[in-house]
């Protein structure tokens, strides 16, 4: 695994969550620099970026159009925070189920109903536009910096790793679905695993985990599932937190079983897919888009890049790409030297790469 020297500047996650990629990827996840919450990269703010930036953001609603599915560990955490949005899940959990959330012994998560609403005006282009789709937990709204997350350090699996660019670009992109993927894993996991922690005489749809089927009914069951445990809900996720907070490393991979294995190595190999010294050689050039092109320059998104995970480069590059034959790129890069009379950085070709512009030629 490639030694990266991140210390100074280090994505920020839930601390918990932190504990466990350390473990893993001890140098932690370099920033993602380009996303930028704060003043949000995905918001046309003025006229003229409302005119060119290609898939805009709400400034009032920016990435936040989405219900997270918190855990029952990290509920029990983030409902002692002191923001308006954490008083929210509060409330949520302090009045149970009802038409927005469900409150089970699993967690906090958007109803069916929540879920389909997300589901239509997502996939219409509502996706960082719609302020219907604003998230509960959301503060700050209508200020220049906001909407901030209320529940931040608590954060789930989602909304840790998701970036709406990425300074590797799809490469990175796909490092973070890598991690998505290991710590979505190990909610679903640990919630079941703190529940039966904590449950005396669990009914036998709690000691394992269901099926999809069942997860669709789980707020028709959620009721009958608190019955089995004689405190507040309060106390039961704040429990629940305690249990989980005292596994080391070694006992969550325990907990979660032979898959945690396959999702850690595939962590693994994404990092050191981006961070390695080496890239696939031969390349040749993929069938790209170009989604705004200028005389100086041109803006191209490379193939299975998302909306966002674009790259401008100079238009003369564009023509220079056919050189990538499948050809060693030592010789590709000797040939555009002494044919073209342009000296291309590897660096550059790896950016290419990176953004899906050049693929492996043996694919």
């Amino acid at each position: 695994m490639p030694d990266v020297d991140v210390s100074a500047e280090v994505e920020g996650l839930p601390t918990l969550y932190q504990h466990w990629l350390q473990s893993i990827l001890p140098g932690g996840m370099p920033r993602e620099r380009v996303a930028t919450c704060l003043d949000c990269a995905m918001c046309a703010r003025t006229p003229e970026e409302q005119q060119t930036m290609i898939g805009a953001h709400n400034p009032d609603t920016k990435c936040c159009t989405y219900f997270p599915n918190v855990p029952n560990y990290l509920v029990g955490r983030a409902i002692d925070v002191d923001t308006p949005g954490a008083r929210v899940m509060l409330g949520y959990v302090e009045s149970g189920t009802s038409s927005e959330a469900n409150v089970t012994l699993h967690g906090v998560a958007p109803t069916g109903k929540r879920s389909g609403l997300y589901d239509l005006v997502g996939s219409t282009g509502g996706f960082g536009r719609d302020p219907d789709l604003l998230c509960p937990y959301a503060i700050e709204v209508g200020t220049r910096e906001g909407p901030l997350c209320g529940i931040w350090e608590h954060r789930n699996s989602v909304c840790s790793t998701y970036f709406c660019k990425h300074v590797n670009g799809g490469s990175g992109r796909h490092l973070w679905m890598a991690i998505r993927n290991l710590f979505r894993h190990i909610e679903s996991s640990l919630s079941w695993w703190a529940i039966a922690q904590l449950v005396p005489e669990p009914g036998p749809l709690l000691l394992r985990p269901p099926t999809q089927q069942e997860e669709r009914i789980d707020s028709a069951l959620s009721p009958e599932a608190w019955t089995y445990w004689s405190g507040t809900r309060a106390d039961f996720y704040r429990a629940c937190s305690e249990k989980v907070e005292a596994l080391s490393w070694e006992e969550v991979v325990s907990v979660v079983g032979f898959k945690a294995a396959l999702y850690v190595e595939e962590v693994c190999a994404n990092y050191d897919h981006v961070y390695g010294e080496t890239f696939p050689d031969p390349l040749r050039p993929t069938a790209f888009t170009t989604i705004r092109a200028g005389h100086d320059r041109t803006t191209i998104q490379g193939r299975g890049g998302g909306g966002s995970e674009h790259v401008e480069v100079p238009t003369t590059l564009l023509r220079l790409l056919p050189y990538f034959d499948g050809r060693p790129t030592q010789d590709v890069l000797s040939d555009i030297k002494s044919q073209e009379g342009v000296g291309l950085d590897v660096a550059l070709v790896r950016k290419l790469y990176d953004f899906g512009i050049l693929e492996r030629a043996d694919v």
